[in-house]
């Protein structure tokens, strides 16, 4: 140990002097002065000199500065597998892969090393246990359902981030059941991963068995995309025949590939080309059918859920009878490539024409059928024709988010028209307007805030010279919170013509024409009417973030698990932080593949994204009982109001690979043992390997402060002093 004292005072060292020296001459001159030369004065004068000494060397700061050397022994690691495959032997008389990784680490090399370096043991099947000496080794059973060697090796190696480690021994069969290649081993590894042969080569006989080990594919696809599904196929005693790889969608088979895996074994991938051509859930399957003689067949099939979206926002719009309105804009809207519309125009008979794809949808405009639209256009319809059910459910769509366009006429704006309904609570216009329109030839002027609006972006520049209006209906006035965004003049006056508004977290536009449709004839300026729509089109859409931020996201960190392992769903509500998921609960409802429905109330809790972001939100665990796929769908209710999931599909197989008799994987530890600088040993030379290594100590200096002027004698003193020489002076009658 060194040892040196420091100051650490930072004023000059001539400006200390200079006040000490001045000090001192103060003081003797004092003294002389004004006290006479005895005993006493002599006393005082020593007792000031010490107190003024103690004060200059808690002004200096003083330390001691001691440097001691310290060695520390580096690491070894020892990762062992416990998972159930370590209990194979290919015959009785055969020593099993966990009594062989017992033995090894009994042998002397132990003792070698452990004197140079520390013995860190681990314990892993799907993820590592917490960390062993050799003695408690005896106490570790090999019962695992699962082994994933690859993650578990990462999440050991962050444990030791920044730390000496030499090497490590892995002590495993090789057989990981989460990765679908042995590419993985060939990663680059932070240090020596030793590897060893747990069983003899050549003793397992091959039985005929074929199985899929994964397939992989986009979960959530739009429609009209092609995409991909690869399925990795592996087995052994094949024969070398063909192999018939089949593709079902929805229990139909739909495509087949054929395949060949060699005599002794091997994995190959086949690929599939998808067509999403149908919006919605879609299961797909790939079969095996099985070998001649293979009595294992529960892994000759893979269940994967693919959802099928739509990329365009939806429109619904639904008009009373047909009049020219509807015809342009029905053109415009079918036109529009950013929408995917749905138009019912009803009949002289009272039945609906539609136009666009109506699939199951009709015009009940119930919650669920609203669901799928973000914008809804209403045309000329009376309170009785839009009922109260459908104006509630409507108003309920524009607080969830959606955009609600009302193009009225004679029957809308008038007295038993929106405003006879719970409409009458998101409309931008305060008053009822008049049935029957103003007619003539009315000029469309574009208000300030109208300017400033994204809907008028493609008319500013013809701002002075629209085309007139033949009608509009008068008397509107506009509601607390809404902006005209036009108005036409009458008489000298304007009068409200597009009035816009927020509505909870939707949007409300009206018109107040039924001649806008004019515009679509005026010669020379069609576009107009196209201009006009485009852009409030655009606007009524929601924004992704809008979207984002009243979207209920379900997802798991697996799509595929095995029978008796659980699975952890987290819902998160868009981008919300968390005071703004107060109030709010969350609830899921798992669907089985029986059929069987089964709630769970999902706890409050943070989740962790794909992406790596951790964000409030709900989760539950559970252990499936059955095999198949699970269908889960996730709401959030608050007070009132309720928002669903998309559904999150994820696959059950029936049984756990590490229950499958199979040899022990030699690529993949092989591989791992050269991509790290390593060997792949037998069990014979593992003592004479490992004790062959030098570990080399990390010689360490750690320097140490210890104060030599703020501790509490130091203090004392100064304070003693002072006390000694006031009580001298008073006892003694002195100034």
């Amino acid at each position: 140990m060194l040892s040196e004292f420091i100051f650490e005072y930072t004023t000059a060292t001539t400006v200390i002097m200079l006040a000490l020296i001045a000090s001192l001459l103060l003081g003797a001159y004092s003294f002389r002065r004004y006290l006479p030369l005895n005993a006493l004065s002599l006393y005082l004068a020593i007792i000031r000199v010490l107190f003024l000494a103690f004060l200059i060397w808690c002004l200096l700061l003083p330390s001691l500065r001691q440097a001691t050397r310290q060695i520390i022994k580096p690491r070894f690691l020892v990762a062992i597998d416990t998972s159930r495959s370590m209990q194979l032997t290919p015959r009785e008389d055969v020593t099993t892969r966990w009594q062989v990784a017992r033995e090894i680490l009994s042998q002397p090399w132990t003792r070698v090393i452990g004197a140079q370096a520390d013995i860190d043991i681990h314990p892993f099947d799907v993820e590592p246990g917490s960390r062993l000496r050799l003695t408690d080794i005896a106490d570790v059973t090999a019962d695992g359902e699962a082994t994933h060697i690859r993650s578990s090796l990462r999440r050991i190696i962050d444990r030791y981030r920044g730390q000496n480690v030499e090497a490590m021994l892995l002590l495993s069969d090789g057989v990981d059941t989460r990765e679908t290649t042995d590419e993985w081993a060939s990663e680059d590894w932070p240090f020596p991963i030793y590897t060893v042969r747990l069983e003899p080569p050549g003793l397992w006989e091959v039985e005929p068995d074929i199985r899929v080990d994964a397939v992989n594919t986009p979960r959530r696809v739009v429609v009209g995309w092609d995409t991909e599904l690869s399925a990795v196929i592996s087995g052994q005693g094949t024969g070398g025949a063909m192999i018939p790889v089949q593709l079902l969608k929805n229990d139909e088979l739909v495509q087949e590939i054929p395949t060949q895996i060699p005599e002794g074994g091997g994995a190959r991938e086949v690929l599939f080309q998808l067509r999403h051509d149908n919006v919605g859930q879609h299961t797909y399957t790939v079969n095996l059918p099985a070998l001649e003689g293979e009595s294992n067949t529960n892994d000759n099939f893979f269940s994967v859920s693919v959802l099928v979206t739509d990329d365009r926002n939806r429109l619904l719009y639904v008009e009373g009878v047909p009049r020219w309105e509807s015809k342009y804009l029905n053109r415009v809207l079918q036109a529009n490539p950013l929408i995917e519309p749905l138009s019912f125009i009803r009949g002289p008979d009272g039945t609906f024409l539609t136009y666009g794809t109506r699939g199951s949808m009709t015009t009940d405009m119930t919650e669920r059928e609203l669901s799928f639209f973000n914008i809804l256009l209403l045309g000329d319809l009376s309170a009785e024709e839009l009922g109260e059910e459908r104006a509630a459910n409507l108003v309920k769509f524009v607080e969830d988010g959606g955009s609600l366009v009302l193009l009225g006429g004679p029957k809308a704006w008038g007295r038993d028209g929106y405003a006879a309904t719970a409409l009458q609570r998101l409309l931008p216009l305060r008053s009822s307007t008049h049935a029957q329109p103003a007619e003539g030839r009315f000029q469309v002027h574009i208000t300030d805030d109208g300017l400033q609006h994204a809907t008028m972006s493609a008319l500013r520049e013809n701002r002075d010279n629209l085309p007139p209006l033949l009608s509009y209906f008068p008397g509107g006035e506009l509601s607390a919170g809404a902006t005209a965004l036009a108005k036409v003049e009458d008489g000298g006056t304007l009068q409200p013509l597009v009035a816009v508004q927020r509505y909870g977290q939707g949007k409300v536009a009206a018109f107040l024409t039924d001649s806008l449709w004019r515009w679509q004839l005026q010669p020379g300026e069609q576009d107009h009417f196209a201009n006009f729509w485009n852009p409030m089109i655009a606007w009524l859409a929601p924004t992704e973030a809008e979207l984002d931020e009243f979207q209920l996201d379900l997802f798991a960190d697996a799509d595929q698990i095995f029978m008796g392992e659980s699975i952890v769903l987290q819902a998160r509500m868009g981008s919300r932080e968390e005071t703004a998921l107060r109030g709010l609960s969350a609830s899921c409802e798992l669907v089985a593949p029986s059929g069987r429905r089964i709630p769970f109330r999902m706890t409050p809790q943070t989740v962790t994204t794909s992406s790596g972001r951790s964000l409030p939100g709900f989760a539950f665990e559970v252990t499936p009982e059955e095999s198949g796929m699970y269908r889960a769908v996730a709401t959030a209710t608050a007070e009132n109001d309720a928002v669903e999931s998309a559904p999150f599909s994820f696959y059950v197989r029936p049984f756990t690979p590490e229950s499958i008799p199979r040899p022990i994987n030699s690529d993949v530890l092989t591989a791992l043992a050269e991509s790290s600088q390593a060997r792949f040993m037998d069990p014979q030379d593992v003592n004479a390997v490992l004790s062959a290594l030098k570990m080399d100590a990390d010689d360490e200096e750690r320097i140490s402060f210890r104060s030599l002027w703020n501790n509490w004698w130091i203090l004392l003193i100064l304070v003693s002093l002072l006390a000694i020489d006031w009580t001298t002076r008073k006892m003694k009658n002195m100034a």
